[in-house]
């Protein structure tokens, strides 16, 4: 009840703030229906469906403002703070968060770009500080169940991370160098400690490339895993990835390519199909009393790799991507995961603002070795249509 008024009493100040011409009141509302058919690859179990409105499904519902103050001499001090929320039941996103998709205050000048607060990751796709998002993929990192990106890499950067600072340098010729790191990725659960070995730190370094035809970025980042208090995991050794993407204007479509390399990496945000029940969720649904694959329990080394275009045409946007991923143990390279998917879809835009959008897709995961020789493959057919107005 608390944060309910608080939030109340955030949005009801956000008219007033508009008023400054330096601050700027943003948004993005977004719901529709997802439709999943799930063939679990179990001896004994029936594939089963469920059709489901969702929030969010192109990129996350939001309401934010945006303000700045010129220092004169090229210098200016920004903030940014960014509220999600489900369109579908009004709950606020992040955990409850009040500004939980983005809180930070920025620095200016002629020697680059400076962040301070809570941000994205620079391998996701929220923006400002996230290189791969829509920008990298057709359909972003999924389109709600249809198969995007998310679902090939692994995922230490699925939510904004707290005490987090980036700096970005100037643009030479289209060219940035970016560095990230962040001092506890989730701290509330620790009583709000640092740098601790109780939660989990991240850093980055990151190229990016930009013209008015072209899009490149390559991340190197690496995850020290929490090794001691709730939920840390036994001596693990530290995630790295490597990801990069391409986007490219033809003029008559647009093409995508990307991919990632990781190694014990710990978190991956879709479960294979043999357990799955929903996104991020990492469950035995079956009983089989094996533990999901991509659970966090057990470290993942693997890759995965994507292909996608949009083709403008009959008034739209036509979309199509492929995909594979293969992972394994880390510690037992005899269990081992390979996935592939392909994803289609039709935007229209109704305005500049507003635009309906749909997606279909399909996705086998394959898992081999030890107790998973048991499952057959799993099939999963998704499919998404709705609707999202910006303001």
């Amino acid at each position: 009840m608390k944060k309910t008024l608080i939030a109340l009493g955030v949005l009801a100040a956000l008219p007033s703030l508009a008023l400054s011409a330096e601050v700027t009141i943003y948004g993005k509302v977004d719901v529709g229906l997802a439709f999943v058919n799930v063939d679990p690859g179990v001896e004994g179990q029936d594939s089963w469906s469920n059709l489901s409105m969702q929030s969010g499904q192109t990129a996350g519902s939001r309401v934010g403002m945006r303000g700045f103050e010129d220092l004169g001499n090229g210098h200016k001090v920004g903030f940014i703070l960014e509220t999600g929320f489900n369109v579908d039941n009004g709950a606020l996103g992040q955990g409850g968060r009040i500004f939980g998709r983005q809180s930070l205050l920025y620095l200016d000048g002629p020697y680059g770009n400076l962040k301070f607060g809570r941000m994205g990751a620079l391998t996701s796709g929220f923006p400002d500080t996230g290189l791969f998002g829509g920008n990298m993929s057709p359909f972003a990192v999924g389109l709600g169940e249809v198969p995007g990106h998310r679902y090939l890499y692994s995922t230490e950067d699925l939510s904004p991370m707290d005490n987090t600072i980036t700096y970005a340098t100037p643009s030479w010729g289209g060219w940035q160098v970016m560095l990230q790191y962040s001092m506890g990725t989730e701290t509330l659960t620790v009583d709000g400690r640092e740098n601790e070995s109780s939660l989990e730190r991240y850093m980055a370094g990151a190229i990016h490339f930009a013209n008015q035809t072209t899009e490149f970025n390559l991340v190197v980042d690496r995850t020290n895993f929490r090794s001691y208090g709730t939920g840390s995991y036994d001596d693990p050794d530290d995630g790295t990835r490597v990801t990069v993407g391409l986007r490219h204007n033809l003029g008559f479509m647009t093409l995508y390519a990307g991919g990632q390399y990781f190694k014990d990496s710990r978190k991956f945000v879709q479960e294979a199909g043999q357990f799955y029940t929903g996104i991020g969720q990492h469950n035995d649904p079956h009983g089989t009393g094996v533990t999901p694959f991509l659970s966090a329990d057990n470290a993942k080394d693997g890759f995965g790799l994507n292909l996608g275009i949009d083709y403008p045409a009959l008034g739209g946007t036509w979309k199509a991507q492929v995909g594979y991923m293969n992972a394994e143990f880390s510690e037992d390279s005899s269990k081992e995961m390979s996935r592939w998917f392909v994803s289609a879809g039709y935007w229209y835009d109704f305005s500049k603002r507003t635009t309906l959008y749909s997606g279909i897709g399909f996705m086998q995961d394959q898992l081999e070795g030890g107790e998973y020789d048991q499952f057959d493959d799993a099939n999963v057919i998704t499919a998404s249509l709705g609707i999202v107005h910006n303001f």
